[in-house]
């Protein structure tokens, strides 16, 4: 009776994303929706698609691939919103032209840059070495990992080995690590990892990621795929 009880408040519940309602007759409570849909009431009746898809209907309604770089459309001809750096040009999508721009508001004009470049006059030009964010080639805000700012100077120097990040005031003291190195007292040091197929350890008893291929297994890591630990 418990069992039933149970089951029958199972079907009452809401489906998780990309799963429809269970049919009356169905053994279980939630069936996949068909590809590329999100949302659904059964495996023929599509109200949602997901990105750089969209509803088209026959005898059903389905999911079908937009036009190419575009992110959601409304027909294989039709698109209403471009991937970055794309832009919408007569319902089709355009590469924009500008390097390093990580979005464009014409084939010709930046709207904002890739990390290490600011965006000047449209143009995405580049910043100072080893700097991440800044406003003209003669500042910086924030720094690539690994390198902190000299803001007497406004330069992006080193921090001491294995710190992807250290304080820009004191540099000597890091506040966090590179994979395989362990923090302590504001240092990083190497973590010894002697485990065979391992590519880091987060301690000297456990690897962090093993080798493509490889999955920790709680001791070594082992032949069955390429999984993060």
């Amino acid at each position: 009776m418990v069992r039933d009880l149970v089951l029958s408040l199972l079907l009452l519940l809401p489906c998780v994303y990309n799963y429809s309602l269970c049919t009356a007759n169905s053994n279980t409570n939630c069936l996949p929706c068909a590809n590329k849909c999100t949302v659904c009431t059964n495996q023929s009746a599509c109200s949602s698609c997901d990105i750089q898809y969209y509803q088209y209907t026959n005898s059903t309604t389905l999911c079908s691939n937009c036009p190419e770089n575009c992110q959601s459309c409304s027909s294989s001809t039709t698109c209403t919103l471009c991937m970055n750096p794309y832009v919408l040009v007569n319902s089709s999508c355009s590469l924009c032209v500008i390097s390093n721009a990580l979005s464009c508001s014409t084939t010709v004009s930046a709207l904002s840059c890739k990390s290490g470049y600011y965006l000047s006059n449209s143009y995405c030009d580049s910043c100072l070495l080893n700097c991440a964010t800044c406003s003209s080639a003669y500042d910086c805000s924030i720094c690539t990992s690994g390198f902190y700012l000299n803001t007497s100077i406004i330069t992006c120097n080193t921090c001491p080995l294995g710190c992807t990040a250290c304080n820009q005031y004191t540099p000597t003291t890091c506040t966090s690590c590179k994979n395989g190195y362990l923090l302590s007292n504001y240092a990083c040091s190497l973590i010894n990892c002697t485990f065979t197929n391992c590519q880091y350890c987060s301690s000297a008893s456990v690897c962090q990621q093993c080798n493509s291929f490889y999955y920790w297994n709680g001791s070594q890591c082992v032949n069955g795929g390429s999984i993060s630990c």
